[in-house]
């Protein structure tokens, strides 16, 4: 499969033919473009195709693409594997493999593969999401459209998505062994519980941990974006807190995974490449909503669905230790959720009918959206997790599908939206 890197230079680079033909990989996240963790090349060539794609990429909402990036690309082998479909996740879409596959989807997706190992993690073939993202527009940069392969991937729920461009996906560290981010947890027995059981357990807390140490860099990013946009002096103060909060709940996710695999697990380097604030001077009305669409995305329905479901954690789990601090973290992502309906809110008096209703149509969008299907083979592999403060990734599809319809849906109207 093609895997690429996309990455901005010191300099204009206005013409793609300015672009370094070679670059170094040296300290890349991998994750950059599409999230398949693999050993990268010292060296990767300028993938011309691939740079006018991106520059000529109009993101959904307003803003354009970075003129002055420069895109390169390479061959990685993509590990097959046939998989059940996840209830709950996001969608990450791959061109087809070049050589073909062993293993394809179903017609007429035989060009894709069924499964892939995706960062280590098991992603089901998806022909909803590979149907949509072909008769889309705005299918982004990353993929040859009528060529996308899409897949599901179990990301879970905690924490703000770091993406410093609405037209990427949301980027996390590779787990790497380090005890340097994991919080000793006490009280836990680890004893009585069956392989199985410990290892499901590990990969959904160092699924968590990932997001949430990526919240700290998305608070960081959201601290820079206020700052451009003239924001008042408690929403810049508030997401600062928010960061700190975020390393906590990342050290407590760190020390949970690596309890129950019996192993340190901590964070790779994330990847932070074209995190800042952007210029608001040219076009304040359009960044203004830009960010309220951004706001509404990952804080009004991701941090309000993550806090419901943070409380729901802490009320099942049976440890008292572990349901102390669930509670915690269920507790401060209330607190989040709260800061980005006042973000929302601000966004929507500034920018006007602009933002209004850019906000308008990216709700109507995500009701739009059809449902996953439930994955029934999960239910009996599942029932062991809530006393363990987890919730079954299909409940978590129902709660975020509630929280949209229930809470924020009317809580966007009150805001004149």
């Amino acid at each position: 499969m093609r895997d690429a890197l996309c990455v901005g230079f010191p300099g204009a680079h206005a013409s793609i033919d300015s672009c370094p033909k070679w670059t170094t990989t040296t300290g890349a996240n991998v994750y950059d473009m599409k999230h398949l963790q693999t050993t990268l090349p010292a060296e990767v060539p300028l993938d011309a195709a691939l740079t006018g794609r991106y520059r000529a990429y109009a993101p959904p909402g307003g803003g354009t693409s970075n003129s002055e990036v420069c895109c390169y690309s390479y061959c990685v082998a993509g590990l097959i594997k046939s998989v059940p479909p996840k209830a709950a996740g996001r969608s990450l879409c791959f061109d087809a493999p070049e050589g073909g596959t062993s293993q394809p989807a179903e017609a007429p997706y035989a060009e894709c593969a069924k499964g892939l190992i995706v960062g280590g993690e098991q992603a089901a073939f998806s022909a909803s999401d590979t149907k949509r993202t072909r008769e889309s527009d705005n299918a982004g940069p990353w993929v040859e459209k009528d060529h996308a392969c899409c897949y599901f991937m179990d990301m879970g729920f905690l924490g703000r998505p770091f993406r410093p461009a609405r037209s990427e996906r949301p980027r996390v560290a590779a787990a790497v062994e380090s005890d340097a981010w994991a919080l000793q947890v006490r009280e836990l027995d680890l004893e009585s519980l069956a392989p199985e059981i410990r290892e499901a357990l590990a990969q959904r807390r160092a699924a968590d941990a990932a997001l949430e140490h990526a919240s700290v860099a998305s608070f960081a990013h959201v601290s820079l974006q206020l700052l451009a946009l003239g924001a008042p002096a408690e929403l810049v103060r508030a997401s600062h807190q928010a960061a700190l909060d975020e390393v906590e709940h990342a050290r407590a996710m760190y020390g949970l995974a690596s309890a129950y695999r019996g192993a340190p697990c901590g964070p790779g380097p994330l990847d932070v490449s074209a995190a800042k604030g952007f210029d608001s001077t040219s076009d304040r009305a359009g960044a203004l909503a830009a960010f309220a669409m951004a706001t509404l995305d990952d804080a009004c329905v991701a941090e309000t669905a993550g806090a419901v479901i943070a409380r729901q954690c802490a009320e099942a789990a049976e440890s008292p230790a572990l349901r102390s601090l669930l509670k915690r973290i269920a507790d401060d992502e209330a607190r989040h959720a709260a800061l980005g309906w006042q973000m929302l809110a601000w966004a929507v008096r500034e920018g006007g009918e602009r933002a209004a209703n850019s906000v308008r149509e990216r709700l109507q969008s995500l009701c739009d959206a059809p449902q996953q299907p439930d994955d029934a083979s999960a239910v009996g592999r599942e029932a062991a997790l809530p006393q363990h403060g987890l919730l079954p990734r299909a409940e978590e599809a129902r709660i975020l599908r509630a929280t949209l319809c229930d809470v924020v849906v009317p809580c966007a109207a009150a805001l004149s939206v």
